[in-house]
């Protein structure tokens, strides 16, 4: 299966969230998918020349790429990459925690498995119940109460 794991994590950085994303990643290879993880780039001028291996304690190759999120745009810049990447890497499914990602995605006509972490802010009730009717809403892994 081929998955594109659409984050809005920065990529890298020692935060819970990252950390998760890249260990969720690799359990997907270990599975047999082959799969792209997408995350946001901690700054412009900031290097993707790390060790991820070392640092999130992975054994697995994990094909990423990171774009950066231009302050005041409250995110479309990347959801406009994140689309286009999308298009460009066609997957059989879509793996994201962010519930924006999820319902805008879903709209491009891919199935999407959404993982929830947490109570939604009250402006994005609506995409949420919108994204529940989609027939590209497959499932929802819930990590919190």
């Amino acid at each position: 299966m081929k998955i594109l794991y659409l984050s809005n994590s920065r990529i890298p950085s020692i935060t819970a969230n990252s950390i998760h994303v890249f260990k969720m990643s690799e359990a997907f290879k270990k599975n047999g998918s082959t799969l792209r993880l997408i995350g946001i780039k901690p700054s412009l001028f900031y290097s993707e020349i790390i060790n991820y291996k070392d640092r999130y304690g992975i054994i697995n190759n994990i094909d990423f790429k990171t774009f950066i999120q231009l302050r005041g745009f409250k995110g479309y810049d990347y959801l406009f990459k994140v689309k286009k990447e999308c298009k460009k890497y066609n997957p059989d499914i879509v793996y994201t925690r962010s519930i924006g990602i999820a319902y805008h995605i879903s709209k491009m006509g891919y199935d999407i498995i959404y993982e929830a972490h947490g109570p939604l802010y009250s402006s994005e009730e609506n995409i949420f119940k919108d994204f529940l009717n989609s027939k590209h809403f497959k499932f929802m892994v819930v990590i919190s109460d």
